[in-house]
């Protein structure tokens, strides 16, 4: 299978081995941060996959504040994300429990749309993600050389060169 995505020309998506037809990813720092996970939204979603975006947000934000949020994100995207779900968490409160809770309500979301991977930023997240039984990918701006994922997603550049996509790895542990 090939797929070129119009809204990234440069990238040719050649193929996609997941059990998944539907893939989550975080916003903040994963889609706002990094243009090559806005490029894999894109080419995933182009190439008929569901995409969902699902994010923590403090639960003092109102329901009007979130659907500001919602088209906010959708128009960053290029509106192909399926969906964009919203966990909320205290505003205040011991920061390791509110990661670790979202991570949970993340992996139930996971669960009722028929995602089983995430690409999150947040290591307590992903570590409770991955307890549930699904797969997280830890975003790692520092992680340089690939790993082997349970997940492979291959896209090309028009020149034939690979697309580095190293910016995330599998969550490990703590």
């Amino acid at each position: 299978m090939q797929f070129r995505a119009p809204e990234c020309p440069q990238l040719v998506l050649i193929s996609v081995q997941s059990v998944s037809q539907a893939f989550a990813f975080d916003w903040g720092g994963v889609i706002r941060d990094y243009r090559e996970m806005q490029d894999l939204v894109r080419i995933l979603a182009g190439a008929g996959y569901e995409v969902h975006c699902i994010t923590a947000v403090p639960d003092t934000q109102s329901d009007s504040q979130l659907d500001v949020l919602r088209q906010f994100i959708q128009s960053q995207c290029s509106c192909v994300l399926t969906e964009v779900h919203f966990v909320r968490h205290p505003s205040d409160g011991n920061p390791e429990k509110i990661a670790r809770d979202a991570g949970k309500e993340k992996a139930a979301i996971m669960r009722r749309i028929g995602a089983t991977v995430l690409w999150d930023d947040t290591p307590l997240v992903c570590q409770a993600v991955s307890d549930a039984g699904l797969v997280a990918l830890q975003v790692n701006p520092h992680l340089r050389t690939p790993v082997e994922l349970p997940v492979r997603i291959i896209a090309e550049r028009d020149d034939g060169r690979p697309r580095r996509y190293n910016l995330f790895s599998p969550f490990a542990g703590k």
